[in-house]
């Protein structure tokens, strides 16, 4: 009676609040966000244009030039009907692979990591920026599960394919290849050279140097929805410590897992989480990419505080950032301060444990 009295009173009100405050943002559509990004770059790219100039906003399509072979196709559409038609796939995707992880997942505990996980501002921020988020999540899904079942050729395609469309994703398979499994890497790998090839066949070595130049003079680092080291070091106006940082996160995580040797699926979930650590842009959208790892643990004090953390509206952390360098710091620490929380327990715990305690997470043969 007393857990129902919690969930009814100090709970249930404020989740509601949290997706109510999240559902009137969507409604404050200004120049389609990121969506139109996209479709800027599709149209410069048909027109023999840069694709990664620099417009006088800040926002600008950051994605390497793989993409633009999907984003071509949006130049000779309208850009305010696909925005809308995009958004209600990408929900009903969501719902989607909620309810996978819900189902391979299911304990006591699953319903309420259901209800956080439309909770969790990841999933609303990326409807309101017409982000593709959603579809990464896709792609992580189906390679965790392939990695549970032992299937390594499916798992490293699709772990490839991600880290084509978002590089700071090369972390996945090199922590893969350190345990041993490296079909999976090899193979991941071998998909992102190819798929990082078809952009140079198609519009010529030039987008690999606008890409790179783009990358060279951005300066959306500071923004307080980043939630990677180097945007808290650059909101501190120190961002080569931010690199630093980073480089030395990779080489602790690469010396950890070599020493410990833990298996397929804490490699996963240290790689996805050191990706958004490490990079230099890991917007809060990235964060539904956490779901495999908030259903899949026993959840300790770090893993609830860091769903907590993730439950702040994004536009409310926005808005707060905006109002003074100092603001903009303190509000940035709190999606920092969730993926780090969320970093040190997985840390802690492969650290602690071995593999044979988790025997039906471990490396299976090569699936045919």
């Amino acid at each position: 009676m007393q857990s129902s009295f919690i969930w009814r009173n100090l709970i249930r009100f404020p989740l509601t609040i949290i997706v109510a405050v999240n559902l009137v943002g969507l409604f404050y559509v200004e120049n389609l966000y990121d969506f139109n990004t996209f479709v800027r770059a599709g149209q410069a790219i048909v027109s023999g244009e840069n694709p990664y100039s620099l417009p006088e906003r800040l926002s600008t399509n950051l994605n390497p030039p793989v993409t633009l072979l999907f984003f071509q196709f949006l130049a000779e559409l309208d850009p305010d009907t696909i925005y809308h038609i995009w958004r209600i796939i990408s929900f009903i995707f969501y719902i989607v692979l909620v309810a996978v992880l819900a189902y391979v997942y299911n304990n006591p505990g699953t319903p309420t990591r259901v209800v956080l996980a439309f909770c969790m501002t990841g999933i609303w921020y990326t409807l309101l920026m017409g982000q593709m988020y959603v579809f990464l999540l896709l792609l992580c899904i189906c390679a965790w599960l392939f990695l549970k079942s032992g299937k390594q050729l499916a798992a490293g395609l699709l772990i490839g394919l991600l880290a084509a469309i978002k590089p700071n994703f090369l972390v996945w398979p090199g922590l893969l290849l350190i345990i041993g499994a490296w079909p999976t890497a090899a193979i991941a790998f071998g998909m992102v050279i190819f798929l990082s090839i078809l952009p140079l066949v198609s519009y010529g070595a030039v987008v690999y140097v606008q890409w790179f130049e783009m990358l060279a003079i951005y300066k959306a680092a500071p923004l307080a929805t980043n939630m990677s080291i180097y945007g808290l070091t650059s909101r501190l106006g120190l961002p080569n410590l931010g690199l630093i940082l980073a480089f030395v996160l990779l080489v602790f995580t690469a010396y950890m897992v070599w020493r410990k040797r833990p298996n397929v699926l804490e490699v996963s979930s240290l790689a996805i989480v050191v990706a958004l650590l490490a990079t230099q842009y890991a917007w809060v959208g990235y964060a539904v990419l956490l779901l495999p790892i908030y259903f899949s643990r026993d959840w300790s004090w770090q893993l609830v505080a860091s769903v907590a953390l993730l439950c702040v509206p994004s536009i409310i952390v926005f808005y707060i950032g905006r109002q003074s360098d100092l603001a903009q710091i303190a509000a940035g620490l709190i999606y920092f301060i969730a993926l780090a929380l969320l970093f040190v327990e997985l840390a802690r715990s492969f650290v602690s444990t071995s593999n044979s305690s988790h025997p039906q997470e471990e490396l299976q043969p090569l699936a045919k």
